[in-house]
């Protein structure tokens, strides 16, 4: 493969964006008691921003495992530079959000939320403690798959089972109280495989995205022109299709609890953002970086990791006048709001990239 595909920077562009407008947007998704049809439509839409954080998983082990070779001494520096930046953005996003909220915390809140993250306030970060987690599986997952193949896809089955799998479980029988007023459960959240099961409690479904990028990424390109045609119409197709089933059981699960089911946060582990992953990636191969938007493109897709430390400040301090707005509701001015917190990002992320000591808060 090429050293620098196109494709990815464009998926890592969207990644990054989806994140943002995720984090911030002023958009009305209220279908327990709508005040207008518009509700469900943006509720719909919302669904593909499910894809964001899976798709830096997924990209991850495209690029990673098609490696013929591992530099372990390079790999652990990275782990622990990666480990590094966490804490230390969790002290940084602490500190900004304290003087720009007005809130304050104790010293000893400071110091527990920098290492093991506060919601509301720095959780976003739990993005990088999983790469770590990922990265730590990382050397054994690519010695076998560079040299057993079998053993490979038997440990990929299980992780796609225990995870995947088991959230589908989750999905039917809650789909399936729903309608019949049967088994119903408090608790929406069911680890059907109880104490055989390896991979809760540590966001196992990201290592499912991560060894399925390293296998479809290096098997993609193998296929005839034909086939890639046929399954870019699929992937086309899916799309929405996908999108419109993990709506619909957000419907069902939303006014079963008698409140709004988060339809992105929720929706990482269902097979629905999964093949929307997948569907995504088989479109983008179909791009080529052309002109100023395709340097636009490789430029966030370059800083996307500092944008995504800086976001969530710059986020907090325009968000005040952003809800002010009597437009802020509007689904297109949210787009647009999202890309001027990712612009925002990514110039102060460039900015510190210049200064010779801060450019390694931004970069591995």
């Amino acid at each position: 493969m090429k050293t620098r595909l196109d494709n990815i920077d464009l998926l890592k562009a969207l990644a990054i964006y989806l994140v943002v407008i995720y984090h911030f947007n002023r958009i009305p998704i209220n279908i327990i008691d709508p005040d207008s049809c518009w509700n469900y439509f943006n509720f719909y839409l919302k669904s593909i921003f499910s894809t964001c954080v899976p798709i830096f998983f997924f990209v991850n082990g495209l690029l990673l495992l098609n490696k013929e070779k591992i530099n372990t001494k390079k790999h652990i520096e990275k782990i622990i530079n990666i480990l590094i930046l966490t804490v230390l953005w969790g002290f940084i996003t602490l500190i900004a959000l304290i003087f720009i909220r007005g809130e304050m915390l104790s010293l000893s809140q400071i110091i527990q939320g920098s290492w093991s993250l506060r919601q509301d306030w720095n959780n976003h970060l739990w993005f990088l403690r999983t790469l770590i987690v990922i990265y730590i599986f990382y050397p054994l997952i690519h010695a076998v798959y560079q040299t057993n193949k079998k053993s490979f896809y038997f440990f990929f089955v299980c992780v796609m089972l225990f995870t995947f799998g088991n959230v589908l479980l989750e999905n039917v029988a809650t789909t399936i109280s729903y309608f019949s007023n049967k088994f119903m459960s408090t608790d929406l959240h069911q680890n059907y495989f109880t104490n055989f099961n390896p991979f809760r409690g540590i966001k196992g479904y990201s290592i499912g995205y991560f060894m399925l990028g390293g296998i479809i990424g290096g098997g993609f390109y193998s296929l005839s022109e034909s086939n890639k045609r046929r399954l870019t119409i699929m992937a086309t197709l899916a799309i929405p299709v996908s999108m419109f089933c993990i709506f619909l059981y957000a419907i069902i699960v939303s006014l079963r609890s008698k409140e709004m089911w988060d339809i992105v946060w929720n929706g990482y582990d269902t097979i629905f953002t999964l093949i929307n992953v997948v569907a995504l990636y088989i479109i983008s191969v179909h791009y080529k970086s052309v002109g100023w938007f395709g340097s636009f493109i490789r430029i966030v897709s370059k800083n996307s990791l500092g944008i995504y430390f800086i976001h969530l400040i710059v986020g907090n301090i325009l968000n005040p006048f952003y809800a002010q707005l009597e437009c802020s509701t509007m689904f297109v001015i949210n787009i647009v709001y999202a890309l001027i917190i990712l612009l925002c990002s990514l110039l102060l992320t460039m900015i510190l990239k210049k200064i010779p000591i801060m450019k390694y808060l931004v970069s591995i």
